[in-house]
């Protein structure tokens, strides 16, 4: 499985300068796709991993096969239809053809075992590839197909004769007296080609127009609901012939089987994260890690025993781009706060008090007491800072009041790589000295409780106050809203 470099390089270039006036992206944005990240995956382990590299080990053929993917999603980005999610599939899939590489979805799988294996893309983008690819040539069989519904078929619809078909029609005949299909289906006349007409979005469109009968002035329905409401709309399409026979067909599949409708992350959000927050953050001294898979798991383990979200996943999923920075920069406002930020240089905190009084000769004086902090004052005073932070951010309008945890803060961090592995595990392994009784899973998953010490407990340089920070979080010194102890009973203090 080997093809030229030449003919992958003419195919990038050739799209990059026609689209070069309008692009929004550059080519080393694409680059961030590139997982350095995620020390674990929850498809594969490291033997796993390993195996497929071996299996695979033809360094020109992985080159490549991540050259054509990161060109297709260059492609993608740039035909600012970042909501036709099949779009993607299709042009990787296209590529891979031109280049005379297998195709159907066992090949995409393996090649997105190859790219995730070798860390050419993280966990969301193996999953939406396989997953997409098995929508993208479903729809391309049912494409293939002849599907006819007679006359008859209609008319016994709506004219039924047993219990069950009757009860079907009065669903039906409810949905579509608060549904208007003429409205809803009027771009869906027939399923064009997928560049040229965007028939997800019209879809998710539908969706969100969508009245319950029942419960007409609900703002939001379920998703169940929304896929009853939606079976007996296309029916009504399809009847009233709105829509042709492989449409239904399409859309029947898009609600009841589709990845695309039960995925809880939308591609869209997924790249703006990455684009606009990925590692934007990155301090003049960070260094680039060199084996990803020798470092700490701490965001790639997974928040409960008996689910596959990891604390990056739940990022994503909770955040977009702009709060995830906002909250990687209260991390780095403690640091700066602190005096250990590599690009910032701080002065001493001190506190001054002013005081007046008259002396014998009737004059008035005044007398200024300064204090400096020490170095465990300043400590402190950045941590209940940042709690304070934290606070603000949940109640400002972006966030709508919803809860801040502080591994999420620590989350955001690494995210936009204010922080790094070496970090959070100089800080988990210094944990383990001051606490040798708690295992480090019960550290990095925050379900121990723990604030004895760290009053008084500071990190020696040159892993200061920003390891000391990161390891009130790791060890979840505050992890929710209400927690006894004066150290929480006013959350507006700043003063120990």
């Amino acid at each position: 499985m080997k093809f030229k470099r030449s003919i992958l390089t003419s195919l990038f270039l050739s799209f990059s300068v026609s689209s070069v006036l309008a692009s929004n992206y550059s080519y080393e944005d694409i680059l961030l796709l590139r997982n350095d990240k995620e020390v674990k995956s929850v498809y594969f382990d490291f033997e796993d991993m390993k195996e497929i590299r071996t299996s695979y080990a033809d360094t020109d053929f992985n080159d490549e096969l991540r050259d054509i993917f990161y060109s297709s999603v260059y492609q993608f980005v740039e035909t600012s239809k970042l909501r036709c999610e099949l779009n993607l599939p299709s042009i990787f899939i296209s590529n891979l053809e031109s280049q005379k590489i297998g195709n159907g979805p066992k090949d995409i799988k393996l090649f997105a075992k190859i790219l995730r294996a070798n860390h050419h893309i993280d966990d969301f983008m193996y999953e939406f590839l396989v997953e997409t690819s098995k929508d993208f040539y479903a729809l391309k069989e049912i494409d293939a197909k002849k599907y006819m519904i007679t006359d008859k078929e209609i008319k016994k619809f709506f004219r039924p004769r047993d219990a069950a078909s009757k009860a079907e029609l009065r669903n039906y005949n409810k949905i579509r007296s608060v549904n208007d299909p003429s409205s809803l289906y009027s771009n869906f006349k027939s399923w064009p080609a997928e560049k040229d007409f965007c028939a997800y979005q019209e879809y998710n469109f539908i969706k969100s127009e969508l009245v319950d009968p029942k419960k007409p002035k609900a703002n939001r329905l379920s998703s169940k609901k929304k896929r009853e409401l939606l079976h007996y709309l296309n029916l009504a399409a399809l009847f009233e012939k709105r829509i042709d026979t492989k449409t239904f067909k399409k859309l029947d599949y898009l609600n009841n089987k589709s990845f695309l409708n039960r995925r809880y992350l939308r591609l869209e959000d997924y790249l703006n994260v990455v684009f606009k927050a990925k590692n934007k953050m990155k301090t003049s001294d960070v260094v680039d890690v060199i084996d990803i898979e020798k470092e700490n798991s701490f965001t790639t383990e997974k928040l409960g025993r008996f689910t596959s979200i990891t604390r990056r996943k739940d990022l994503y999923e909770k955040y977009n781009e702009t709060q995830i920075i906002m909250l990687a920069q209260v991390l780095r406002d403690a640091s700066i706060r602190m005096g250990v930020d590599p690009d910032f240089e701080t002065g001493v905190p001190y506190i001054t008090q002013e005081f007046s009084f008259i002396d014998p000769n009737g004059e008035r004086k005044n007398l200024v007491e300064k204090y400096e902090f020490t170095p465990l004052d300043q400590y402190n005073f950045a941590r209940r800072r940042m709690r304070k932070d934290i606070l603000d951010l949940e109640a400002m309008d972006i966030f709508n009041g919803q809860p801040i945890y502080y591994d999420e803060v620590i989350t955001a961090a690494f995210e936009t790589g204010y922080l790094t592995f070496e970090d959070i595990e100089y800080a988990l392994r210094y944990d383990n000295l001051w606490n040798p009784t708690q295992t480090k899973f019960e550290v990095v998953s925050g379900y121990v409780f723990s604030f004895l010490g760290y009053a008084s407990f500071f990190v020696p340089p040159p892993h200061n106050v920003t390891t000391s920070l990161v390891l009130a979080i790791a060890q979840n010194i505050v992890n929710s809203k209400i927690i006894k102890g004066e150290e929480n009973d006013n959350p507006a203090s700043i003063i120990n």
